[in-house]
């Protein structure tokens, strides 16, 4: 009987991501990066810290406000919003997901962040 009940799970359709799923992916509005101009930085990053409070847990913000703070050199707080961008990321849905909110170029964005991150680490180290 328990052969049959876990044969009868293992085939049954993977659960859809929940509405929460799906809202990490959206991107908020207004976005931060909506009015950026590289001369005024600090602007940016306000509306980006104030987007990012306001949507928790939600990837699309962490990864604008990581190019922000890249731009104005602050690198390593770049690379903790692209890590945990990742994570969410990597929590919500699987790399090899076909789901509908599974974003590939936004995986391929963060993750070229995260090799940046990595072999700045690797050149201070080195220094």
């Amino acid at each position: 009987m328990a052969v049959i009940l876990l044969g009868t799970l293992a085939c049954q359709a993977p659960t859809p991501p929940t509405a929460t799923d799906r809202q990490r992916f959206e991107e908020p509005e207004p976005n931060c990066l909506e009015e950026f101009e590289s001369s005024k930085l600090d602007d940016a990053l306000t509306r980006c810290n104030a987007q990012v409070r306001s949507n928790p847990g939600v990837i699309a913000p962490l990864n604008d406000r990581a190019l922000v703070l890249s731009l104005s050199g602050q690198h390593d707080l770049a690379c903790a919003d692209v890590e945990t961008a990742l994570d969410l990321l990597r929590r919500t849905v699987p790399a090899s997901s076909s789901s509908k909110i599974n974003d590939p170029m936004l995986r391929h964005e963060l993750e070229v962040r995260q090799a940046t991150c990595r072999q700045r680490r690797t050149i201070e180290a080195n220094d």
